[in-house]
């Protein structure tokens, strides 16, 4: 099986994309709520959803694989790398549910600036509440793999905060091989 998408793939469905009018928000929420994976066995994916889902309490429906495991592309430091993932490669998920977020919101209050930020933008990021975090990795310690989760409020607060972050290097990268003036229209 072919790992990774590689640039010349991920090319490709940008301009399907374009050429059907969308924009850079409506991109990024047809990359990451439409495509399951570019890059590993559904299985294992299926796997995580079904234990994730089961274990917090939603439906199968709301967990979303991101980041480098979806797109098979990873992105440091604000480059786009086209490298092959390795075993060790964490799998990151995001759930949008909001009462699960409602739930994590009310049971695990912190006064960490990082994560209060993070929450105003309509996100729950284990990372910087430790109590839910040690929660997690009990939960996820079911999973094969290294797992990470984020909460979302909506399905807008994701999309927003996937554009944000992969929006900027991924216009620039594809402006390799995309028209400028067509880049433009995405910002």
């Amino acid at each position: 099986m072919e790992k990774g998408i590689t640039l010349e793939k991920l090319k490709m469905i940008f301009n399907k994309m374009l050429s059907d009018g969308y924009n850079s928000e409506e991109i990024i929420h047809n990359i990451f709520l439409n495509y399951s994976t570019f890059v590993d066995d559904n299985e294992i994916i299926y796997k995580h959803k079904k234990i994730i889902s089961q274990e917090l309490g939603t439906d199968f429906r709301n967990v979303f694989l991101i980041g480098s495991r979806h797109l098979g592309i990873k992105i440091d430091d604000e480059v786009l790398l086209e490298k092959n993932l390795t075993s060790d490669t964490d799998y990151d998920y995001a759930i949008i549910d909001l009462k699960l977020f409602s739930f994590f919101f009310d049971n695990y209050s912190c006064e960490n600036p990082k994560y209060n930020e993070y929450l105003l933008k309509g996100y729950l990021h284990p990372l910087y509440n430790k109590p839910l975090k040690k929660n997690l990795i009990k939960i996820l310690s079911k999973c094969e793999g290294k797992l990470s989760i984020c909460f979302y409020i909506s399905e807008r607060a994701f999309i927003k905060k996937l554009n944000d972050y992969y929006g900027e290097i991924l216009n620039s990268k594809l402006s390799e091989f995309i028209k400028p003036e067509i880049i433009n229209r995405l910002n």
